[in-house]
């Protein structure tokens, strides 16, 4: 009664000039979608850990952190907080390199599209892209793979500690963010 749910209908048949005449939202997700490149691997098993770290576990501080970013758009060290802000947990912090969630790219790979690289497959960087892609991947299944299991992403537990950990190092950033902002 008092707020728009504004979600999109998950019946293609719905999207008919006629049913979004009156529409606030002008857009068709079946038209937007495309499949994925060919040969890139499956992110299904790290992005809820991830989303729950960087999102969900520390959202208060997650909303003020992009508060500050966005009230201090003069601020003199502006970059800085932008910095750590999009920041990945990468190994060379207190962190171990264990927790790392950095992608390292061939110096060959470094600021390309990849969007476009990833959706032409004749394009030549096209299999390294999807080749470091996977291998990234894999270094993660690896990682949380029992020991002396064959079954991909089976231990849990470690997951969940390292789902702990992420949230402290996006939490501190945050935290270090609104610090910045305030201190002028």
């Amino acid at each position: 009664e008092r707020y728009e749910l504004r979600r999109l209908p998950v019946r293609p048949g719905m999207y008919r000039p006629d049913e979004m005449a009156f529409w606030a939202d002008q857009v068709n997700p079946f038209a937007l979608a495309r499949c994925l490149p060919e040969r890139m691997p499956s992110f299904y098993k790290i992005v809820a850990p991830l989303a729950h770290a960087m999102a969900i576990d520390v959202h208060a501080e997650l909303k003020e952190a992009w508060q500050a970013i966005q009230d201090h758009r003069q601020h003199p060290r502006q970059a800085e907080m932008i910095a750590l802000f999009d920041a990945m947990p990468d190994g060379t912090d207190k962190l171990s390199q264990d927790l790392s969630l950095t992608i390292h790219w061939p110096a060959e790979l470094k600021g390309i599209d990849l969007d476009s690289v990833l959706n032409e497959p004749s394009d030549a960087r096209h299999r390294q892209v999807v080749t470091t892609l996977a291998a990234f991947m894999d270094r993660l299944a690896a990682r949380y793979t029992q020991e002396g299991s064959d079954r991909p992403w089976s231990d849990q537990d470690k997951l969940l500690r390292h789902r702990l950990a992420w949230t402290r190092f996006f939490g501190r950033n945050y935290r270090e963010i609104v610090r910045i902002a305030r201190a002028g």
